[in-house]
C-alpha cells in the first residue's frame, strides 16, 4: 500500500515564500514509498526463489529419488 499526502490547492497566488516547496511530511512519504517498493521487490524475489526450491524438492520426493 502506498502512502499519499493530502494536498489542498490554494486559489491564492503566493507572492512571498517558496512556491514549489514541499513539506517534510511529503518528503517522508516519498522516501517511505520508495523504500517500501524496494522491500516488496526483495521479498518477491526471495519468495520466487523459495517456491522454485520447493518445486524441485517436491519433484524429487514424489519421484522416489533421493
Amino acid at each position: 500500500m502506498r502512502r499519499q499526502a493530502a494536498l489542498t490547492a490554494s486559489p491564492e497566488p503566493r507572492y512571498h515564500g517558496s512556491t514549489n516547496a514541499i513539506s517534510r511530511t511529503t518528503e517522508n512519504i516519498a522516501v517511505w514509498n520508495t523504500d517500501r517498493k524496494l522491500e516488496l521487490e526483495r521479498q518477491s524475489m526471495l519468495l520466487e526463489l523459495a517456491m522454485g526450491r520447493l518445486k524441485r524438492l517436491s519433484g524429487r520426493l514424489f519421484s522416489g529419488a533421493t
